[in-house]
């Protein structure tokens, strides 16, 4: 009846316990950036042209446009997008999109987390030859005060549904984050390239599967402390 009784009190305090964290879990809030920089590149091979902003500009874009060639790069808060394209013509066009910015991660939101999905598009025709491209879209999370990094990525998977990366942070550590897209394509011929990335980010606590596992222990480990004086 005592063991009953002592399960029945343990199962109860499990259960507040779970109570009071469901406000907490599942919450994300928006990145308290320190510092933050869009930039935005074109480039006809030989020339190019390249715009700053920050979030207070909604749109920060930079075009080179001649016949037959033309770069595109664009960037705003929720999205990135580079483009580049040949015209009977030969030689090679880039464009480039990225955003840098540093935070201080907080002790109740240790996980900083990118929401992304991407997109490309393929602009080959049949009088183009010898076509090269490279294209990337990447992700790096570095932690400067311990001078580690903590994620990279220089090649994101191309996807069509919203897909999430979540990097572990160290409270009060000083953290920087880049991502961005790169399209650059050489040609004889016509054909070019484009890359959408739509994204956000967030800092966000713990998962609830650690939550779980750090209060179901305590639960265990309580009952066999009990069972021994019992």
């Amino acid at each position: 009846m005592k063991e009953r009784k002592l399960q029945n009190l343990f199962s109860m305090m499990f259960f507040v316990t779970m109570l009071l964290l469901i406000p907490i879990i599942g919450y994300a809030d928006i990145v308290s950036w320190d510092t933050q920089q869009y930039t935005a590149y074109a480039s006809n091979g030989s020339s190019n042209q390249t715009s700053y902003g920050v979030p207070s500009l909604a749109h920060v874009g930079s075009k080179f446009s001649q016949p037959y060639r033309e770069a595109t790069a664009e960037i705003t808060d929720t999205s990135m997008y580079a483009f580049a394209y040949l015209w009977a013509a030969d030689g090679n066009v880039a464009a480039r999109s990225d955003f840098s910015g540093t935070y201080t991660a907080q002790a109740d939101t240790p996980l900083f987390q990118f929401t992304y999905s991407l997109l490309f598009n393929n602009y080959n025709f049949t009088q183009h030859t010898y076509p090269s491209a490279d294209n990337s879209a990447w992700l790096t999370v570095y932690d400067v005060t311990d001078n580690a990094t903590l994620y990279s990525n220089n090649a994101l998977s191309l996807t069509s549904n919203p897909s999430v990366i979540s990097v572990a942070t160290m409270a009060n550590h000083s953290i920087s984050v880049n991502f961005g897209v790169e399209s650059d394509y050489y040609s004889e011929g016509s054909g070019g390239e484009a890359l959408t990335l739509s994204y956000g980010t967030a800092v966000a606590p713990e998962p609830i599967s650690s939550i779980l596992f750090v209060t179901g222990g305590t639960f265990l480990a309580g009952r066999r402390l009990l069972r021994r004086k019992a």
